[in-house]
């Protein structure tokens, strides 16, 4: 009925299997993973851009941004075609087509940033103060009701 040789000798196989073959099938992944450094024209790195890393074939896409020392870092990326596309403030938008990412591969893909030809100009504009602070002319109304609802000095005195 219940063997006890038997019995250990399948939970020692078993534990035998588990230890040594499940390991090896569980490291291998399906994936790969995508690297590199975004800097300007002169070489500095630019730290916070933004990386987007997008599927070709599934339109599938990851946002990431620069460290401080200009690196991103996509681990896990499905195999596949992709466009990866580097921007921040400033800078022209660079992209790279046809990245082919295989199994269990790194690849480094680096990105020199230009600065943009667009000036930007900022426009102040306010409304001119009620009161006139060369000669003290107060510029506004009231009508007779606001004027009945306003507050007095001596008000609780009748």
């Amino acid at each position: 009925m219940f063997d006890l040789k038997t019995n250990r000798s399948f939970f020692l196989l078993s534990l035998t299997f588990v230890l040594l073959v499940a390991p090896a099938t569980f490291g291998q992944t399906v994936t790969g993973t995508l690297r590199g450094t975004v800097s300007d024209s002169k070489g500095a790195v630019v730290a916070g851009a933004d990386v987007v890393i997008r599927n070709m074939e599934t339109g599938q896409e990851r946002n990431l941004k620069t460290n401080s020392e200009g690196v991103y870092v996509a681990s896990f990326l499905p195999l596949g075609r992709y466009t990866v596309t580097a921007s921040s403030a400033g800078f022209n938008k660079v992209a790279q087509e046809n990245i082919e990412i295989a199994l269990n591969q790194t690849l480094v893909i680096n990105f020199t940033l230009n600065p943009s030809s667009v000036t930007e100009a900022v426009v102040v504009t306010s409304e001119a103060a009620p009161i006139n602070s060369t000669n003290a002319e107060i510029k506004g109304s009231l009508n007779a009701q606001e004027i009945i609802e306003k507050p007095t000095f001596n008000q609780g005195t009748s």
